[in-house]
């Protein structure tokens, strides 16, 4: 009994970062951060709101799918990519995003 009230108020306190709040806080953050670095014309988005809607669809059409998934590494993710300098290549790309979802 004492561990299940321990385990409740963990989650109350910390919360559980679903995958689906992960999914569309990273599409915010990285709409957000071709915004910041003007990279949306480049990678022919007219706007934010465009690239956001379009990785909404690419996941309503093809899931993620995770065997485990680790909504710590998820939430380091999108800090990653809020905070995620301009100028960086591709293969600099926040290597926690990496972590997220074990196949």
């Amino acid at each position: 009994m004492i561990q299940r009230l321990i385990t409740l108020s963990a989650l109350l306190v910390g919360g559980c970062y679903s995958q689906e709040e992960y999914l569309i806080d990273q599409a915010d953050a990285t709409c957000g951060w071709y915004e910041r670095c003007d990279l949306l014309g480049t990678l022919g988005y007219e706007s934010y709101q465009e690239c956001v809607d379009e990785a909404a669809a690419w996941n309503e059409a093809e899931p993620p799918v995770c065997e485990e998934y680790d909504g710590g590494a998820a939430k380091d993710c999108v800090r990653a990519w809020q905070e995620l300098a301009c100028g960086v290549s591709p293969a600099d790309y926040p290597p926690e995003c990496g972590d997220i979802c074990a196949m």
